[in-house]
């Protein structure tokens, strides 16, 4: 009984049916895979043109004539056997099939004769039975060949083509095969230990094995198609001509559902079709392997053109290359590409997608026009994406994890919305290194580079050419989660523009809670710096804490956290705007410089730039439970203004106007913290502090309070005195330090007022007025100059307790040194209950009324 089936295949608008027919080798009937080409005409893909074709039963090889070399052929009744007396030998035939379980044997002179066979007639090739040869097999047939489900060969190497080959070409050793061939499938196995298998065609496909240890397996698709044969039994595959017809419909020119190994060797699966042809170029849902065996490296080689590469199945190699060319790739949530060694991706005008898993030492990207997206698993030693004009996005669900990362985009934007972990392990605990780096970075998920146990955190860097942006709750760390280990160096930048780091965006540097020393932060900006995140440097007791430079041209920060240890240096050419409330954990400094070029305290810049307090609306201010909280200011034109003051609530202030200023003021606005003061100063300027607990001297009379004008007030204390203390510095060291300019100064408290001066010549031409608003409080005025020299005259000192019910109050006026024209006013409500005068220490009270006028 003979079994008909047939095919519609459109060729521009035109139809074509095709019929095959055939039986099985054990008498019954089979049906044929479908091939499309029948002769010369059909290969011509154009045109229309109805073809029936019928031809004889499966069979041994038939019609058989030698063209070129030596050969005779003997048969029985299922074998064929082929003796090769020549090295090389072209035999054409009119039908080349094997049936089951007839068998086709080439005795040749040596592994490396090649024995050509091409059909001529226009029967496909249907190997079901058994081929074998000592030497290498060329197999052509422009109709289709198929490997079917029970076949086995067995050589030294393989061809099986549906493009020609020219004697003369393959005489002389140039294996270029071309023309408008069928379909070349595999379901069988197929088996050239250290030799070659090669399948070409318009398409081809493998759902059965392939066997080349050792050696090469290729499945490639064009319409020209070079190989460059090794005698080692390594090849290369070049695709001149795209592949143009697709007349069996298939959706992809190049498949793999089976198994191909290699191990030792190489597994090219390549394709090069015009577009819109195929559906895919390269398609992978089985297993393809190219292992290191006997010492020797495997490859796996994809390469695709015009159509994708899509991949759902396993690659495992020593080493994996892919290159793409207007074409794109997809490795599906299924896939798996891992390879020992080295993993290569090359692609131009290509969207490249991984939703799997990619394992290698050492994986590398290279694209140009092109997008890379991941959502899947990467994992290696070294990773690197290098693009040009090539976006890059690793997305929520996508996870890098290397010890080296590198993500180098040039004229395009990288997200990270994923992971990108080079953290340290137990075996390796230092931490490795990320560098995240495009035309417009934006950081929205985890970047780190943390220190496992008693390790070093490694060193990231996010740097754009336009604008850098950490989103909102992104983490970037360089720190160490464990009990002992340091924390690491993380540099945030944008080299022509700006740099934003969004509300609870975390950079963190932070040591061991037992041992080691916190990291490094810079984060900068050529333009304008937004900060408004989280930076954490903390290190246990007696280690050094974290140390964060922010560098921007002009600067906006707020709301944000300095954490605890850290030492932050804050420096802007230009302007520093505060648009949100700022915090800084315990033992936290904060350096905030306007007006400088560089983070060097003294390294000002052109006297322009002013901190600002936007709207006056913002505080700088100590986290709940937090100690020891320092605030540095320096500017070049202005410290907050009268309307809107740099408002805080820390522990120590420290406040300074660029000495080449010819005016710039200093407003303080501090919350119910005590304030204690280090150093403020303004050459030409008024200093304004009101404070909700007191002011404080830090008992270090190098530092003060110093020019033209100064307004203190405090609910509580306005400096100290130690009344207790033996010598005369004992007892001022905690009177608030201050050189005043040629102005006034007022002083007005709750509690107790103690001011030092220390700018002699100012007592014979200032003015001062001290004001305690507090019941039983002192108020101390104390001329210190260098040598505790004596000033002969203090010009206007206004000295008045005022307390809110009227009650007596203590006076008490601490002089050096009194007389001039006016003398000094005291005022009380109640009367003076005491003056005193430190010196000479040896007059007692009465005698220094006397002797100074009093």
């Amino acid at each position: 009984m003979v079994i008909f089936r047939f095919r519609n295949f459109r060729i521009e608008d035109m139809v074509v049916q095709i019929f095959a027919i055939g039986k099985s080798a054990s008498g019954g009937k089979e049906r044929l895979r479908r091939f499309n080409s029948a002769g010369a005409l059909m290969r011509r893909c154009s045109g229309a043109l109805l073809l029936f074709i019928s031809f004889s039963a499966y069979s041994l090889p038939q019609g058989e004539r030698v063209v070129a070399g030596q050969a005779d052929f003997h048969r029985d009744s299922n074998t064929l056997t082929v003796n090769v007396h020549s090295d090389k030998m072209i035999a054409n035939y009119n039908s080349f099939s094997i049936a089951r379980p007839e068998a086709v044997r080439f005795n040749q002179p040596s592994s490396s004769s090649i024995a050509l066979n091409r059909v001529v007639g226009i029967e496909p090739s249907s190997i079901m039975g058994t081929l074998t040869a000592n030497g290498k097999i060329f197999l052509t047939n422009p109709n289709g060949i198929l490997f079917g489900p029970n076949s086995r060969v067995d050589t030294a190497g393989l061809i099986a083509s549906t493009l020609n080959i020219s004697n003369d070409d393959f005489l002389s050793g140039r294996y270029t095969f071309y023309g408008k061939g069928a379909s070349v499938v595999n379901q069988g196995r197929i088996s050239a230990p250290g030799g070659y298998i090669v399948l070409l065609g318009s398409s081809v496909e493998n759902t059965g094995v392939i066997e080349a240890n050792l050696g090469s397996a290729a499945l490639a698709s064009g319409e020209a198609i070079t190989l460059n044969l090794d005698p080692q039994g390594l090849i290369s595959v070049v695709i001149d001509e795209a592949a143009a017809c697709n007349l069996e419909n298939k959706d992809s020119a190049v498949k793999n559902t089976g198994a191909i190994s290699a191990d030792g060797g190489k597994v090219i699966l390549t394709a090069k079709v015009l577009n819109g042809v195929f559906d895919k170029a390269v398609n992978n849902s089985g297993i393809i392997e190219a292992k290191s065996l006997s010492e020797r490296n495997g490859e796996i080689i994809l390469e695709a053109q015009g159509a994708p590469v899509v991949n759902s199945g396993t690659l495992e190699a020593t080493n994996i290359a892919v290159k793409l060319t207007d074409a794109d790739m997809t490795n599906e949530k299924e896939g798996v590409i891992k390879a020992e060694k080295e993993i290569t991706v090359t692609a131009d005008n290509s969207k490249i997608t991984n939703d799997g898993t990619i394992e290698g030492e050492k994986i590398t990207a290279a694209a140009k026009n092109s997008e890379i997206t991941n959502n899947g698993t990467i994992k290696g030693e070294e990773v690197a994406v290098n693009g040009e004009k090539t976006k890059f996005i690793n997305t929520e669900s996508g996870i890098i994890q290397a010890r080296k990362v590198t993500v180098a985009i040039k004229g395009a934007d990288a997200v990270n919305a994923g992971a990108i972990i080079a953290s340290g392990n137990q075996e390796e605990p230092d931490g490795g290194d990320i560098a995240f780096t495009a035309e417009n970075v934006y950081q929205k998920g985890i970047i780190m580079a943390d220190a496992y146990n008693e390790g070093n955190a490694g060193e990231i860097e996010i740097i754009s050419d336009a604008s850098t942006t950490l989103d909102e709750n992104s983490t970037t760390s360089a720190a160490c989660p464990f009990a002992v280990g340091n924390g690491g160096r993380i540099y945030i930048d944008s080299l022509r523009g700006n740099t934003s780091v969004l509300h609870n965006a975390l950079i963190d540097v932070s040591a061991g809670s037992v041992k080691g020393d916190a990291g490094f932060i810079e984060v900068s900006a050529y333009k304008q710096l937004g900060f408004f995140g989280i930076l954490s440097g903390r290190a246990p007791p007696g280690y050094q804490g974290g140390k964060i430079i922010l560098d921007p041209h002009e600067s906006t920060v707020g709301p944000a956290i300095f954490g605890s240890g850290t030492t932050t240096t804050y420096w802007t050419e230009g302007d520093l705007t505060i648009t949100g409330d700022i915090s800084l954990g315990s033992n936290a400094t904060l350096n905030i410089y306007a007006d400088h070029k560089s983070e060097a305290s003294n390294d000002w810049d052109d006297g322009t730039g002013a901190i600002i307090n936007q709207n006056g609306a913002y505080t700088i201010s100590t986290a709940e439970g937090a100690a020891n909280t320092s605030l540095n200011l320096k500017a070049g034109s202005g410290i907050g203004t009268a309307d809107q003051p740099i408002k805080t609530n820390i522990h120590t202030l420290s406040a300074e106007i660029n000495s080449s200023s010819t005016n710039g003021d200093i407003y303080i606005e501090q919350g119910s913290n005590d304030l204690t003061i280090t150093s403020i100063t303004t050459p030409n300027g008024t200093v304004t502090i009101t404070a909700g607990g007191s002011i404080l001297d830090d008992l270090d009379e190098s530092t003060l309070i110093s020019a033209s004008n100064i307004n203190l007030t405090a609910d509580g204390d306005i400096g100290g005195f130690n009344d207790t203390a033996e010598t005369l510095e004992e007892k001022c060291a905690p009177m608030l330090d201050v050189a005043l300019g040629n102005g006034v100064l007022t002083a007005a408290a709750g509690g107790n007022v103690y001011i030092a001066e220390h700018n002699a010549s100012t007592l014979f031409t200032s003015k001062y007025s001290l004001t305690s608003t507090g019941t039983d409080k002192e108020i101390g005025l104390a001329n210190l100059t260098p040598h505790r020299e004596l000033a002969q005259t203090i010009v206007g000192v206004t000295l008045s307790t005022v307390p809110a019910g009227k009650t007596r109050t203590d006076l008490v006026l601490d002089l050096a040194s009194v007389g001039g024209e006016e003398g000094v006013k005291l005022m009380a409500y109640a009367g003076i209950k005491t003056v005193r005068t430190y010196y000479p220490p040896s007059e007692d009270l009465l005698d220094a009324f006397a002797k100074y006028g009093i």
